[in-house]
This record gives structure tokens, sequence and C-alpha cells, in this order.
């Protein structure tokens, strides 16, 4: 009985590399693509997150200015104006859950800022503030380089800002908004937009 050759068995090991460098090639090539892919849906898991947790809030406008910690007034709902709190969008809204029962109200001011490429949610206790009031901010979506906000008006028309610089100058009654439009302007999706109705 004839055995293997040096040949022979210096080819089957060759063989055998070239097959075992194919597999786990495609090995790496399917943990990467699996790496990605759940990357990619936690990425979509936390834009679902920061649109529902919009809508809600949207949803839950409630028609109650507030005052900060000198007394000055926070409108109902502002967006756009020149401030130095750097906030994109702030507001009142209902439905502030208590299940401890705590002696607080059931309205909550929030508001949401980006900061390095990052979507905040900020929220506080109570919608008058005092100088011990301290925030709570949620980081709410990463890799975020701008936030467009739009509002529709009575009349169909859009603006980027609210309330309108009549409005606060006349000392007309301040109205919401039909609509809010909102923009994320993201590194690697673009511009991904949503339309929120205001009730009422």
């Amino acid at each position: 009985m004839r055995g293997f050759t040096l040949i022979e068995l210096l080819i089957a090991l060759m063989i055998f590399g070239i097959l075992a460098m194919l597999a786990y090639g495609g090995l790496d090539s399917v943990m990467q693509s699996r790496e990605r892919t759940t990357a990619e849906l936690q990425r979509l898991r936390q834009l679902q997150i920061t649109f529902s947790q919009m809508q809600r809030d949207i949803e839950q406008l409630t028609p109650r200015d507030g005052h900060d910690a000198l007394a000055g007034k926070l409108l109902r709902l502002s967006a756009g104006q020149t401030s130095d709190t750097g906030l994109l969008m702030q507001y009142t809204k209902t439905g502030f859950r208590n299940p401890a029962q705590q002696i607080r109200s059931h309205l909550q001011r929030v508001a949401w800022r980006i900061e390095d490429n990052k979507l905040y949610r900020l929220s506080w206790p109570y919608v008058d503030r005092a100088f011990d009031d301290q925030s709570t901010s949620t980081l709410m979506m990463e890799r975020v380089s701008d936030v467009k906000i739009r509002f529709l008006d009575n009349k169909n028309e859009w603006h980027n800002l609210w309330p309108l610089p009549d409005a606060l100058t006349n000392g007309a009654t301040l109205l919401q908004p039909l609509s809010v439009e909102v923009t994320l302007v993201m590194d690697d999706w673009g511009e991904i937009v949503r339309l929120f109705k205001v009730p009422g």
C-alpha cells in the first residue's frame, strides 16, 4: 500500500490553507456586516424614540406660561428666539406622570438643545423655577449636525420662530401653531423630517 509523497502533502496543505483563508474572509465579512446592521438598527431605534418623545410632548402642549428664577417670563411655547440659553425649542406640557404621588403639578417644562453634535431633551420638575431648580438632561441622538424647526400658523404659513414677533410687540393673544415640523440633519442619514400636529 503506497502512502502520500511529500509533494502531495504539501499540495494538500496548500489547498487546505487557501480554503481556510477563504472561509475566514467570509466569516469576517459576515461578522462586520452583522456589526454594521446592529449599529444601524440601534441608530434607527434612537431616531424612533426621539420622534416619539417629540410627538408625545407636542400632543400635550398646554397654554401655560412659566417664570424663571429671576421672575422673567417663560412663554408657553418658544423657538428660534435669540437668547443665551442655546435652546432650540422650549414649552410647557401636561401629562407629567407622578407615580410617587409627590406634591407637584402635572405640568412640566421641557426644552431641546443641540451641543457637540448631540441632541438633548431637558426637563424641569416645575413650570415656575426657583434658584435651586435643576434640569434633567437626556441624550436622545448622536451625530446630529443641525435641527431645523418650523411652525404652521392659522393662515397656513410657515415660520422659523414662535411666537411671531408681531404677537410679542403688539401684545396679541399668543396662539398655538397648527403643526410643528422638525428636521434632523444627521451626519450619516442626511435630513429626516417629521411633522407633528398640535392639538386644539
